[in-house]
């Protein structure tokens, strides 16, 4: 239930917790030593509305962690992904016209932000950042995912 858990939130995230896929696909491959530990996960999420997800994670192998949301309008693309929030991270942008445009994002530390956001919660100083509806909704979907069983 560990693999693809940040892809998974991102993806509830943008599509909203009232979304879940009317289809899910996945393969994967799993440890030798442990096959109840994935070490490779990919699937489609196919929602209702026509919205495709598409997530690929991988334990083995250094990445460069990229993301990208498409639509009608154009496409937003960070080819690099900084969760410790050590270095700008450059998004690209390109319209219905199919004309690029670089922007370059400051980071931040994602996980220092994300404990940092829960103590204050439990405290009552601040909102949590993921609403209890979200997190019941990644809950329901990696549980979902993890009873797909086609291997790579």
């Amino acid at each position: 239930l560990d693999i693809g858990c940040y892809l998974i939130d991102f993806i509830t995230s943008i599509l909203g917790p009232e979304h879940f896929p009317a289809e899910l696909k996945k393969s994967h491959r799993v440890s030798l030593a442990d096959p109840q530990f994935d070490l490779q996960t990919t699937a489609i999420l196919t929602y209702q509305n026509g919205l495709t997800a598409e997530l690929s994670c991988n334990l083995e192998t250094a990445g460069l962690n990229p993301w990208q949301v498409s639509g009608t309008q154009g496409s937003i693309t960070a080819l690099r992904y900084d969760p410790q929030g050590e270095k700008p991270v450059p998004l690209y942008l390109v319209n219905s016209k199919n004309e690029a445009t670089r922007v370059e994002c400051e980071s931040a530390p994602v996980f220092k932000l994300q404990f940092e956001n829960f103590a204050k919660a439990i405290f009552g100083q601040e909102r949590p950042h993921i609403s209890p509806i979200e997190s019941i909704q990644n809950a329901r979907l990696l549980e979902a995912l993890s009873t797909q069983t086609a291997p790579l």
